[in-house]
């Protein structure tokens, strides 16, 4: 039976990780507003938020927003909003 609720323990904490291995919604949150000509270019700026050490998460809201949730003692905001792709696709903090 303890090895039954150990199992299950373990998987509760795995699923609440991000691919990262820190916890999902731990850490400080922005949203920024990103100039993308259409919602299919969501994907490319959340693959690029995502290769920034210390994202933990990010979701996109329609109207081209984007809720980011990363570490401070890894990345800031501003390291977030030196990302080379808001060089094409401006982004400003709302």
């Amino acid at each position: 039976m303890k090895k039954i609720i150990l199992l299950l323990i373990g998987l509760l904490l795995l699923t609440a990780c991000s691919p990262t291995g820190n916890v999902v919604g731990s850490g400080d949150e922005l949203t920024l507003k990103v100039s993308i000509p259409c919602s299919g270019h969501a994907s490319l700026i959340t693959g690029e938020l995502y290769k920034l050490p210390g994202v933990t998460n990010v979701d996109y809201r329609t109207g081209h927003y984007f809720d980011v949730t990363y570490n401070p003692s890894i990345t800031t905001e501003q390291d977030i909003l030196n990302l080379d792709v808001f060089n094409s696709y401006p982004a400003t903090l709302v």
